[in-house]
Protein backbone atom coordinates (compact mmCIF):
# COMPACT_ATOMS: atom_id res chain seq x y z
CA UNK A 1 0.00 0.00 0.00
CA UNK A 2 1.63 3.08 -0.98
CA UNK A 3 5.34 3.70 -0.35
CA UNK A 4 5.84 1.02 3.15
CA UNK A 5 5.77 -1.73 0.93
CA UNK A 6 2.96 -3.38 3.09
CA UNK A 7 0.94 -5.49 1.41
CA UNK A 8 -2.40 -4.90 2.82
CA UNK A 9 -3.11 -1.14 5.44
CA UNK A 10 -2.96 -2.25 9.25
CA UNK A 11 -6.68 -2.10 10.73
CA UNK A 12 -5.43 0.38 12.93
CA UNK A 13 -3.54 2.76 10.72
CA UNK A 14 -4.71 6.45 11.08
CA UNK A 15 -5.52 7.07 7.14
CA UNK A 16 -7.92 4.25 8.21
CA UNK A 17 -10.51 7.30 9.42
CA UNK A 18 -12.95 9.30 7.53
CA UNK A 19 -12.67 11.53 10.76
CA UNK A 20 -10.23 13.48 12.39
CA UNK A 21 -9.97 15.60 15.76
CA UNK A 22 -11.15 19.53 15.32
CA UNK A 23 -12.93 18.23 11.92
CA UNK A 24 -16.51 19.98 11.77
CA UNK A 25 -18.96 17.58 11.27
CA UNK A 26 -22.73 16.95 11.64
CA UNK A 27 -23.96 15.32 14.39
CA UNK A 28 -27.35 13.12 14.36
CA UNK A 29 -29.70 13.72 17.73
CA UNK A 30 -33.14 12.57 18.01
CA UNK A 31 -33.15 12.50 14.28
CA UNK A 32 -32.03 15.72 13.93
CA UNK A 33 -28.85 16.90 12.26
CA UNK A 34 -26.25 19.52 14.49
CA UNK A 35 -23.30 21.13 13.05
CA UNK A 36 -20.45 20.56 15.92
CA UNK A 37 -16.83 19.11 15.87
CA UNK A 38 -14.98 16.22 17.04
CA UNK A 39 -12.60 16.60 20.08
CA UNK A 40 -11.04 13.12 20.00
CA UNK A 41 -11.02 9.74 18.76
CA UNK A 42 -10.67 6.64 20.83
CA UNK A 43 -10.84 3.49 18.47
CA UNK A 44 -14.87 3.71 17.11
CA UNK A 45 -15.97 6.55 19.35
CA UNK A 46 -15.75 9.80 19.07
CA UNK A 47 -15.99 12.75 21.72
CA UNK A 48 -18.05 15.35 19.86
CA UNK A 49 -19.02 19.35 21.01
CA UNK A 50 -22.09 20.59 19.96
CA UNK A 51 -21.71 24.09 18.10
CA UNK A 52 -23.23 26.78 20.30
CA UNK A 53 -24.23 24.63 23.06
CA UNK A 54 -22.14 24.13 26.84
CA UNK A 55 -19.80 21.18 26.96
CA UNK A 56 -21.82 19.73 29.44
CA UNK A 57 -23.57 18.38 25.58
CA UNK A 58 -20.39 16.73 24.73
CA UNK A 59 -20.62 13.23 24.35
CA UNK A 60 -18.99 9.81 23.19
CA UNK A 61 -20.64 8.55 20.31
CA UNK A 62 -19.93 5.79 16.86
CA UNK A 63 -19.61 6.77 13.68
CA UNK A 64 -23.28 6.10 12.38
CA UNK A 65 -24.41 9.60 14.19
CA UNK A 66 -21.66 11.50 12.18
CA UNK A 67 -21.65 13.09 8.51
CA UNK A 68 -19.20 15.60 6.69
CA UNK A 69 -20.22 19.02 6.49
Amino acid sequence: VGPTGWKVRPENHPFNNPYAIGQKVSIEWNGTWWDGEILDIKEDKYLISYENYSSSWDEWIDASRLRKI
